[in-house]
C-alpha cells in the first residue's frame, strides 16, 4: 500500500513539473515570440491532457499561418471526415524551389544518372500514431511543429535547408480520438498509476483502430481505406529518403527503433538497407543517452512485411524505421521501471523526431545516393529477370481487375491493357478481360513483392503475415511472360474503367443477371430492398436474350416482370444497377428457354432481403468484425445491426434472418443459447468463422469435429533458448493455402475455377463431415501456395474442410475456418461470405447435416 502511495505522489510531482523546455532540444536557441507554444493555444501543456484531434489540426494550421517555413496541406478526409494532414517544412529558400526540389528526388528513380545530388536535400516523411490509442507520438508533433516553427538559430536554419520535412501529425484521427476521448474523461486530477484503474483499460474496440475496425498500419501496401490511399499518395508524390513510424507497445518495455530482427527482413529487400538503419540507429541511440532513456534494437520486431509503414519504404529505395515507446496507456501508469508518465513517452519520441532529422542531414548524400544505386540496381535485376511482364486477367469479372489495377496504380505501378489476345498455360487473355504490368519499370522490386509466391525463408518466425501474393487474394488468373519482344506487340493502352454494356426492352419479359460481378450482391440488394421480387438460379440453363441464345450458370439472377407490382419502377433500377454495380443486365422476351430449365421452373428459387445481426464486443476479434462491417455497410450498402455480447439477451433475434459470428470468445449464458437453438430450428442462418466454431460445437449447434493437432513435440528434453523458435514455427501467423471448391454449391455461385486461393490464420482443422454434400470448399492434397506453414501444419489441414454446412432443423450452420474478408483487400473470397449471407438459407436439407 506505502509502495503504491508513494508512486502516486512521485507521479504527481513529475507531471506537475513537466515544462515545454522538458521535450525541447538542448542547446543555443531563440525562440520566435508570434508563434504561439503549444499550451498558449491549447490552453494545457503539452502531456497534461491528452490533446484532440481538432485541436491538433487547429494548432498545426494556425503556426503554418505565421511561419514561412511551412505550408499545410489536407491529403485526405477520414470515414468520420476528419481531414489527414500533411505539413511541409523546410527554408524559406527551399519553399520557393520546392516543385523543382519534388521533380529531382522523382528523376532518382528514372535512368538519368546526372542529376547533381551535392545540393539536393533529403526529404523526411515523419508519421505518427497510425494506431490512434498510441498517443506520444502526435502529441510529440506539438512540440516538433513549434520547435522547426519559433526557433531560431544558425543550427536550425542550416537544418532547414537540408531536409524537407513531411510531418504528419496523426495517420489514424477517428482511432485517435476515441482514444483521447476516453482517457481524459476517465483522467482524475490526482493522477492514478494503478494499472487496473478504468483509464488504462479501454472499452472494447478501443482506439487503435480506424472508424471501421481496421489496423491501418497494414494497409499502406493494401490502400483499401481513404486515410492509405491519401497517405500513399503523398509518398509517391514525394519520394521520401526517410520514413519514420511512430508507436507505442506494452508498458513494462522500454523503447525499440530498428533495424529489427537481421534475418527476418524480406529477401527483396536491399542489401544497404539495414547498414544504412544501423547508421541512423545511432543517432537514436546518442539522443536516448543524453536523457539517460532505456532503448533496444536487433530484436523482436522485423522488417519482413512490405505492408507497414516501417517496411513499405524499403522496397522503394527509402528507410524506413519504427519507433515503438512503452506506453503509459493514459497521463500515468506503474511500470516494472517506476512510474511511466505520459510527458516522458512524449519526450522520448520527441528524441528520435530531432535524431532522425540529424541523421537525415548528416547522412544527406549518402542517402540521395543510395536512392539512385537503388534504382539502378533494381533496373540491371529487371533486366536479368526472366519475367519480363506479368499477364492477369479475369474472364467474368472486370470489378476486381479494377481494383487490382487501381491498386497497382497507387504505387506508381505503370499498368496496361493487352493490345492482343495470347493463351499461357491454357488459359486466354484478352484485350477486354486482361492487364499487362511490364517488370522492367522502377516500381520492379515492388512488382516482384506483390506478385511473387515464397514458401523458403531464413528464419520462420515472422511478425505479420509471411504471404499477401496479390493476384491471388483477388482471385485473378495471372501469367508470367517471358518473351521480350512480345511485349512490343502485347503492351497496349494505359489501363482505364472497364465498361458494362447492358440491353433493356421496356416490354421484356424478365430480366437477368449473372453472379460475376464484385458487385452483383449490391445490385441484389438495391433490388430486395425496393421490394423487387428476385429469384435465382440452381442450375445452369441457357436463354434468348437480346435477340441471341445464351448459355446461364448457377448464381444467375431473375428478375421476372410479370410478377412486380411497379414495372416502370422495377425497369429503372435495373439500369440504375447496369449503371453503378457494374453488372450486365440481359432483356429476355419469353419465358421459354431452348435448353434446361424455363425461366419459371421451381429451381429458380426465391431470394428474401438479408437481416443481418453480428454479435460484438468483449472477446470478440474487433479486426474481424470490422471486416464484416465494411464489407456490408461500405461496399455493398447492406444494412448491419451490431449487438454487443452483454446485451445479446435483449435482442429479438426473430427479427433477423442471419447472425454472424466472427473469430472469438462468446460468453453467452445458456438461456441465449437456447434462443439460438430455437431460432436455427425455425429457419435462420448462422455464420460463424475461426473461434467461434468451437462455440458451436461446445454448444451443440451443429455436429462439428476437429482433427487433433500432432505438431506437439516429444517428450524429449530441448534447450530453453530455443523454446520460443520451437513454438514460434508452429503458428501459422499468415500463408495462403489452396482450396478445391464445388461450384455448384449455393456458397459457390459466382466462382468458375475448380481451384481457390485462401487466407490462413492458425492451425484449426474440421473433420469430414457425415454428409458428401456438405463440404463446399475443401483443402487441396498439398495445401501451401505462398507463405511459411510448417509441414506439420500442412499435413494436419490436407484435404480437410475449409468450409462446412451443417442442418439444424429448417436451420443452417455455416462453419468456415478462414476469415474471407482478411484485411478488405482478399476480394477472390468475399462473395463466398456475401452468399453465405443472401444464399444460406436456400441450401437444401439434402445438402446439410441434420
Amino acid at each position: 500500500m506505502k509502495t503504491v502511495l508513494l508512486i502516486c505522489v512521485l507521479c504527481v510531482t513529475i507531471c506537475a513539473q513537466v515544462k515545454l523546455d522538458y521535450y525541447l532540444p538542448k542547446g543555443e536557441y531563440s525562440y520566435d515570440e508570434n508563434i504561439p507554444t503549444p499550451k498558449k493555444f491549447l490552453g494545457y501543456e503539452v502531456g497534461e491532457w491528452h490533446v484532440g484531434h481538432d485541436q491538433l489540426i487547429n494548432y498545426m494550421k494556425k503556426i503554418a499561418q505565421l511561419s514561412p517555413r511551412f505550408s499545410f496541406s489536407e491529403y485526405a478526409r477520414s470515414y468520420e471526415a476528419r481531414p489527414l494532414i500533411v505539413l511541409t517544412i523546410t527554408s524559406i529558400e527551399n519553399h520557393k524551389n520546392i516543385e523543382d526540389i519534388q521533380k529531382k528526388h522523382q528523376k532518382l528513380r528514372s535512368v538519368s544518372t546526372d542529376i547533381n545530388i551535392s545540393t539536393m536535400p533529403t526529404v523526411v516523411y515523419i508519421g505518427h500514431s497510425i494506431h490512434g490509442n498510441e498517443p506520444s507520438g502526435a502529441n510529440a508533433s506539438l512540440v516538433a511543429a513549434y520547435f522547426l516553427a519559433a526557433a531560431q538559430g544558425e543550427e536550425v536554419e542550416k537544418l532547414l535547408q537540408n531536409t524537407v520535412i513531411l510531418l504528419d501529425p496523426c495517420m489514424n484521427p477517428d482511432g485517435f480520438n476515441r482514444f483521447a476521448s476516453w482517457v481524459n474523461s476517465h483522467k482524475s486530477k490526482n493522477a492514478i498509476a494503478a494499472a487496473i484503474n478504468r483509464e488504462h483499460i479501454e472499452a472494447w474496440p478501443r482506439g487503435r483502430t480506424n472508424h471501421y475496425w481496421f489496423d491501418l498500419n497494414r494497409d499502406w501496401l493494401l490502400t483499401q481505406h481513404p486515410e492509405s490511399q491519401g497517405r500513399v499518395r503523398i509518398f509517391q508524390k514525394w519520394q521520401p529518403n526517410i520514413l519514420t513510424d511512430h508507436h507505442e507497445m506494452g508498458t513494462h518495455a522500454t523503447y525499440f527503433f530498428q533495424p529489427g530482427v537481421p534475418e527476418r527482413t524480406h529477401p527483396l529487400t536491399h542489401s544497404k538497407n539495414q547498414p544504412l538503419t544501423k547508421k541512423i540507429a545511432k543517432f537514436h541511440a546518442k539522443k536516448l543517452d543524453e536523457i539517460g532513456s532505456l532503448y533496444f534494437s536487433e530484436e523482436r520486431f522485423d522488417d519482413f512485411y512490405y505492408g507497414k509503414g516501417s517496411t513499405y519504404p524499403d522496397v522503394q529505395g527509402a528507410i524506413g524505421i519504427l519507433f515503438e515507446q512503452a506506453s503509459s496507456r493514459g497521463h500515468l501508469q506503474e511500470s516494472e521501471h517506476g512510474p511511466l508518465s505520459f510527458p516522458f513517452t512524449i519526450r522520448n519520441q520527441v528524441q528520435t523526431v530531432f535524431s532522425t532529422l540529424e541523421a537525415a542531414q548528416e547522412l544527406r548524400s549518402e542517402l540521395l545516393e543510395y536512392r539512385r544505386e537503388f534504382y539502378a540496381s533494381s533496373r540491371s535485376l529487371a533486366q536479368k529477370d526472366e519475367t519480363k511482364a506479368y499477364i492477369v486477367g479475369d474472364n467474368k469479372d472486370p470489378q476486381r481487375l479494377l481494383q487490382f489495377s487501381q491498386l497497382l496504380q497507387r504505387h506508381d505501378i505503370n499498368v496496361y491493357h493487352l493490345a492482343k489476345p495470347i493463351t499461357v498455360d491454357g488459359l486466354e487473355y484478352n484485350e477486354d478481360n486482361s492487364l499487362l504490368v511490364p517488370a522492367n519499370q522502377p516500381q520492379y522490386l515492388l512488382i516482384k513483392a506483390i506478385f511473387e509466391k515464397r514458401t523458403s525463408f531464413a528464419d520462420n518466425i515472422f511478425y505479420d503475415v509471411s504471404a499477401w501474393t496479390m493476384p491471388l487474394a483477388f482471385h485473378l488468373n495471372y501469367a508470367q511472360l517471358k518473351n521480350k519482344a512480345q511485349l512490343t506487340y502485347l503492351q497496349g493502352k494505359n489501363y482505364q474503367h472497364p465498361t458494362v454494356t447492358s440491353s433493356f426492352d421496356k416490354n421484356a419479359y424478365a430480366y437477368l443477371f449473372t453472379w460475376d460481378s464484385y458487385y452483383a450482391p449490391r445490385a441484389l440488394n438495391r433490388l430486395l430492398q425496393n421490394n423487387i421480387k428476385v429469384k435465382v438460379a440452381t442450375k445452369k440453363f441457357s436463354a434468348i436474350v437480346n435477340g441471341q441464345q445464351r448459355d446461364f450458370t448457377y448464381g444467375t439472377i431473375l428478375v421476372p416482370m410479370g410478377i412486380q407490382s411497379d414495372k416502370k419502377q422495377t425497369s429503372l433500377l435495373m439500369q440504375k444497377i447496369a449503371t453503378e454495380d457494374y453488372v450486365q443486365v440481359y432483356s429476355a422476351k419469353t419465358g421459354f428457354t431452348p435448353i434446361g430449365m424455363d425461366l419459371g421452373s421451381g429451381n429458380f428459387r426465391s431470394i428474401k432481403p438479408p437481416k443481418v445481426v453480428m454479435i460484438v464486443g468483449s472477446g470478440v476479434n474487433a479486426y474481424d468484425a470490422g471486416e464484416v462491417w465494411h464489407l456490408l455497410d461500405a461496399r455493398f450498402d447492406i444494412p448491419l445491426v451490431m449487438v454487443d455480447v452483454e446485451h445479446f439477451s435483449s435482442l429479438n433475434l426473430n427479427d433477423y434472418n442471419t447472425l454472424v459470428m466472427v473469430d472469438g470468445g462468446y460468453n453467452l449464458n445458456q438461456s441465449n443459447v437456447k434462443k439460438v437453438q430455437s431460432w436455427l430450428q425455425s429457419g435462420g442462418t448462422l455464420v460463424a468463422s475461426k473461434r467461434a466454431i468451437n462455440w458451436v460445437a461446445s454448444n451443440q449447434l451443429a455436429s462439428v469435429a476437429f482433427v487433433a493437432n500432432g505438431t506437439n513435440p516429444s517428450n524429449q528434453r530441448l534447450p530453453y533458448a530455443t523454446r520460443v523458435k520451437n513454438e514460434g514455427a508452429q503458428i501459422t501467423g499468415g500463408a495462403i493455402l489452396q482450396g478445391k471448391v464445388d461450384l455448384t454449391h449455393p456458397l459457390l455461385y459466382g466462382y468458375h475455377n475448380d481451384l481457390i486461393a485462401l487466407f490462413r490464420r492458425g492451425n484449426m482443422a474440421l473433420k469430414e463431415t457425415q454428409n458428401p454434400y456438405a463440404v463446399p470448399v475443401q483443402y487441396s492434397e498439398e495445401p501451401l501456395i505462398s507463405g511459411y506453414m510448417s509441414k506439420e501444419n500442412q499435413q494436419h489441414v490436407k484435404n480437410t474442410p475449409a468450409i462446412a454446412v451443417y442442418g439444424k432443423g429448417n436451420g443452417k450452420v455455416i462453419c468456415i475456418a478462414d476469415n474471407l474478408n482478411f484485411r478488405a483487400f482478399w476480394l477472390g473470397t468475399n462473395k463466398i461470405f456475401m452468399n453465405a449471407i443472401l444464399f444460406g438459407n436456400l441450401i437444401d436439407s439434402g445438402s446439410t447435416e441434420r
